[in-house]
């Protein structure tokens, strides 16, 4: 199929987010440490996707990071450490993405930007409601360009 057909197929009502896993989540934290010292957070995190051609199917991991940087605490700094899960089908996953050998060939070039702004997306939302009550209450997950989780790919 022609690059320009393969751009044009993508829609997004056709893409369903239909499982989703916490696979890790972990924070570590001294009982002393003063969250008052927080001077920000540093977020380190990955974003990979894998193709399931029999089901019609992709698995999006992301796994994330976060650090406190405080005031006077360097060797108590907090830290989290998030996996999480996402299972996407495809209705017009022939459509989006080629195979020849039983290699992809050719990914719709929205494809994967969907699928990593709508996982960023809902994972600040899942970290959120997870780190409420700790020494990370006030992290929010900044709003990034998804083409930031793909330079890796």
């Amino acid at each position: 199929m022609a690059e320009e057909s393969k751009k044009s197929v993508f829609q997004a009502d056709k893409l369903s987010l239909v499982d989703f896993k916490i696979i890790k989540g972990k924070i570590d934290v001294d009982f002393e440490f003063n969250v008052k010292t927080i001077k920000n957070f540093e977020t380190h995190m990955t974003f990979d996707v894998t193709f399931d051609a029999e089901n019609k199917s992709l698995k999006a991991d992301m796994s994330f990071m976060i650090v406190t940087n405080s005031d006077g605490q360097a060797d108590k700094e907090a830290q989290a450490k998030f996996k999480f899960v996402y299972i996407y089908e495809l209705e017009n996953f022939d459509d989006l993405i080629e195979f020849k050998k039983g290699k992809i060939s050719n990914i719709n070039e929205l494809l994967i930007p969907s699928v990593a702004a709508i996982s960023f997306s809902t994972s600040r939302g899942i970290l959120m409601t997870r780190l409420q009550g700790t020494a990370m209450k006030d992290y929010i997950l900044p709003i990034i360009n998804p083409d930031e989780l793909l330079k890796d790919e």
